[in-house]
């Protein structure tokens, strides 16, 4: 989203469409690589299409030209098969009316203001999106203001790919693009585990972390996996009103009531 905002000067916190659309660069392409872990080898690459009302766009400096295409035409400037077969996606959902902008989706979910708020300020601002763009860097420092990275050592790349492995993920956003939430859940087909809850310090009970929460169970009971857990020392009451109960001590196994 920062991105987008930066190279076209187009603010995609409510316009964003993530396609299924995925594939791999080998890291060869890229020049700077000194610093990257030696055994990265490929960089997961995301598609995503981009709902606008207004057509103006203002390039960075880093661009010089840009134009307004018919599907066909565009496809034929297109030099990479991965950005062709994106396009192609993008094209279909949209002539089919499948195309809809996850966080306008999210925009009619918005949690409401809990009792234990500490001010007046609630999370009506907030956007909730689900597997959909986050600024990695953005993440990691998220990590690092709620104690968990103390050593310093996530770094972009590997948290990209962990945002890849990840079977689903939520990511909460003020309206300025800035990170205040995240949660995930990684595993398999068969067994799942939510990680990863977090809050931003400032944004604490006020509502964040219980709609991500929310939506991860949301995703869970649309899933088919046979067990699910959690393995979190703190929160006891927090887990327990998402059916997460106590399993020798620490781990919680999830067991919805029927």
């Amino acid at each position: 989203m920062r991105e987008t905002f930066e190279e076209t000067g187009i603010v995609a916190g409510d316009a964003l469409l993530s396609l299924d659309s995925r594939a791999s660069i080998p890291v060869a392409a890229f020049a700077d690589t000194a610093h990257w872990p030696k055994n990265l080898f490929v960089v997961p690459e995301y598609a995503f299409g981009l709902f606008v009302s207004d057509t103006t766009v203002r390039l960075s400096d880093e661009h010089v030209e840009v134009a307004w295409l018919p599907f066909r035409e565009a496809h034929e400037r297109l030099t990479w098969d991965s950005n062709k077969v994106a396009l192609w996606e993008l094209e279909q959902r949209l002539t089919s009316g499948t195309a809809q902008s996850p966080v306008r989706t999210a925009l009619g979910k918005r949690a409401t203001m809990t009792r234990n708020v500490g001010d007046n300020r609630d999370i009506s601002d907030a956007i909730f999106v689900e597997n959909g763009p986050v600024d990695v860097d953005q993440l990691n420092s998220l990590y690092g203001l709620v104690g968990w990275d103390r050593a310093n050592r996530r770094t972009a790349m590997e948290t990209a790919q962990m945002l890849d492995d990840s079977r689903y993920y939520v990511s909460a956003h003020r309206s300025d693009l800035s990170l205040i939430g995240f949660a995930r859940v990684c595993g398999d087909p068969y067994v799942a585990q939510v990680l990863d809850v977090i809050t931003h310090p400032e944004w604490r009970r006020r509502g964040i972390a219980t709609e991500c929460m929310r939506r991860v169970v949301g995703h869970l009971r649309q899933s088919r996996y046979v067990t699910v857990t959690l393995t979190d020392g703190t929160g006891l009451d927090f887990y327990g009103r998402f059916d997460f109960k106590i399993f020798k001590d620490v781990a919680r196994v999830w067991a919805p009531s029927r």
